[in-house]
């Protein structure tokens, strides 16, 4: 989070980028006073003139920053600029000074969920909400929670892909089958000690079951099933234990039938 004073100066601005160039691997949240605004609710935000000065000055050029948060005017809104990258920047003014007692203590949550990719934002009032038991007036009851587009909102963002320019996601390294097989397990196999990518599973081939009860793999090709019909893979999911796999090739025979496969089995 790099929080900027309202109006920054030049040594400012130079003090922003020191600080970023300092740390070439973080991905930054701007804070500042002013920087966007919008006329009307429900409008797109766009820049003020200091706001324009200051993306062309610093947050354009500095592809870590990929959202900005501001106040000063009103009402709340937002937008998306490109960067000189080439990626999106959110923009955001978050102001509620001109509502019920100046703002009602409104307060807006952002919830990075890494995991589907989206931020997930909400704006609401804990002073209402701490005296949601007392009588309300109508007024009080309006600002519990702010509902409108510009104020309860998801933004889809990739995170891997938006910060891979300055923070590559190294690749999980493999784990040794002992570090995964848990009490109670029937059997655990591994397809990343076999053979070079693309090459066939010979029939002597058996895997090993690594959760010591003997539940062992071979393989049994149906008669007539060709020599390449099960292959060795370098290909895995990033955050799978072991880094290979096997490839099924689902040929078809002649036959009258009309679907008529000779598949290869492990047994």
């Amino acid at each position: 989070m790099l929080a900027l004073d309202w109006r920054p100066s030049a040594k400012g601005i130079a003090w922003a980028r020191e600080v970023i160039a300092g740390h070439p691997r973080t991905p930054v949240i701007l804070t500042t006073h002013e920087l966007v605004h919008a006329d009307h609710e429900g409008e797109a935000a766009r820049f003020s003139d200091h706001g324009q000065w200051l993306w062309d000055e610093l947050i354009a050029d500095h592809d870590q920053i990929f959202l900005t948060l501001n106040g000063h005017y009103w009402p709340p809104a937002r937008t998306v600029r490109e960067n000189k990258a080439g990626h999106d920047v959110h923009l955001h003014i978050t102001n509620y000074q001109d509502r019920y007692y100046g703002g009602a203590g409104m307060i807006r949550l952002y919830r990075f969920d890494l995991a589907r990719h989206t931020v997930d934002v909400r704006t609401l009032s804990p002073w209402i909400l701490d005296r949601a038991d007392d009588h309300l007036n109508e007024l009080e009851r309006g600002e519990i929670e702010r509902t409108s587009s510009q104020d309860y909102f998801s933004v889809p963002i990739d995170f891997e892909q938006r910060f891979a320019g300055f923070a590559p996601t190294a690749p999980r390294p493999a784990r040794p089958a002992s570090r995964l097989v848990i009490p109670g397990t029937v059997a655990y196999w591994r397809f990343d000690q076999g053979g070079r990518d693309g090459a066939p599973v010979e029939d002597s081939v058996r895997i090993t079951d690594h959760s010591g009860r003997g539940n062992h793999l071979t393989k049994v090709a149906v008669p007539g099933s060709p020599a390449d019909a099960l292959s060795w893979s370098d290909e895995h999911h990033p955050d799978q234990p072991g880094h290979g796999s096997l490839s099924f090739h689902g040929d078809k025979s002649p036959c009258a039938a009309p679907i008529c496969a000779r598949p290869t089995v492990l047994r």
